[in-house]
């Protein structure tokens, strides 16, 4: 009788136990990882199509598959979900190299792109440039528990800024020379990105426009 006064309640006390905190990995809103590295190859892009070296651009044929490197300054990220669902920005260095076959070089401060005759067989002829890069993506985690192991895929875009671009050419001397200009590169590059992979091992691609 619950109007009876000689009637003893008892209550009990239960603890739910937050499935976050019994998870194999803390799970946080806001993280941000410091340094980074990717490496991959590029090409030349002419009109948003593949680049195929014409006769009179017989000089911008290369000696081998251009290297791009990128430096990551930082990479943040905002979970949602649960971390299976993630937005992520940062700022990395894009520093590639161009090799070129011909000994005839680039010719700077000129609004074309145009080459002049080397008056010997250069030991090295190429083209330098980086860009500063802001990327912004969406990436999807399976298993946000264990991410040094869990597949991941991401894409979004990036935007550009040229930061510095030069020529250089050794001698059969051994003479350097280098000359900073722009060669008539996009001051601002905007492209789309995607990443795939698993743990810290990812596989990229960037289109450029």
């Amino acid at each position: 009788d619950l109007n009876d006064p000689d009637n003893k309640s008892v209550k009990k006390m239960v603890h739910v136990k937050d499935c976050d905190t019994d998870s194999e990995k803390e799970f946080h809103r806001f993280e941000t990882k410091w340094g980074g590295l990717d490496l991959g190859v590029n090409s030349f892009v002419q009109n948003n199509k593949p680049f195929i070296t014409p006769a009179c651009f017989k000089d911008l044929e290369l000696v081998d598959v251009p290297v791009v490197v990128n430096i990551h300054v930082f990479r943040s990220q905002l979970n949602m979900r649960a971390g299976h669902l993630n937005m992520n920005y940062g700022v990395y260095f894009e520093l590639n190299n161009y090799k070129f076959r011909s000994s005839n070089f680039m010719i700077g401060k000129i609004d074309s792109v145009a080459f002049d005759e080397s008056q010997s067989s250069l030991k090295k002829n190429k083209l330098f440039c980086s860009y500063v890069h802001l990327p912004v993506m969406l990436e999807f985690v399976a298993n946000p528990k264990k991410p040094e192991s869990s597949f991941r895929f991401a894409i979004g875009g990036s935007a550009g800024y040229l930061v510095d671009a030069h020529t250089k050419r050794v001698l059969p001397t051994d003479e350097k020379i280098k000359e900073h200009d722009d060669f008539n590169l996009n001051q601002m590059r905007y492209g789309l990105t995607a990443r795939v992979g698993a743990g810290d091992v990812n596989f990229f691609v960037t289109y450029t426009f």
